[in-house]
């Protein structure tokens, strides 16, 4: 008996995983839309958190830092090597269910609705 092509298994899994993929964008887009709804009506837990995470970003973030010296070469390194260990992480996090909806409700901006992570913001 022959294998099924890599495509086919491709297809396959997505089949049975549409429901978490669907449930974890709806988590995603919840958080992205309290986040936005937040910052434009003005309030101030919002906007200090923002506050906060740009100023904080733009006072000890070495790719700014690089960036700023010219470096741009070692500037774009550094983010890609964030980004590719942010990326590693959440898929680390994604093989657990409840770690995938954390994951998501964090990365689209704001952790309002869950009342253990009000004060992590990532993205």
């Amino acid at each position: 008996m022959e294998s099924p092509s890599i495509l086919k298994r491709i297809g396959r899994a997505l089949i049975r995983t549409r429901f978490g993929i669907k449930t974890v964008a709806i988590v995603y887009a919840i958080g992205l839309f309290a986040g936005a709804l937040m910052v434009h009506a003005n309030s101030g837990f919002a906007l200090r958190l923002r506050d906060g995470l740009v100023g904080g970003a733009r006072r000890s973030s070495p790719i700014l830092g690089q960036g700023q010296k010219g470096h741009h070469l070692t500037a774009a390194s550094l983010d890609a090597g964030g980004n590719a260990a942010a990326g590693l992480l959440s898929m680390i996090a994604g093989y657990g269910v409840p770690a995938g909806y954390w994951v998501a409700g964090t990365e689209a901006g704001w952790a309002v609705w869950c009342p253990w992570t009000t004060l992590t913001i990532a993205g």
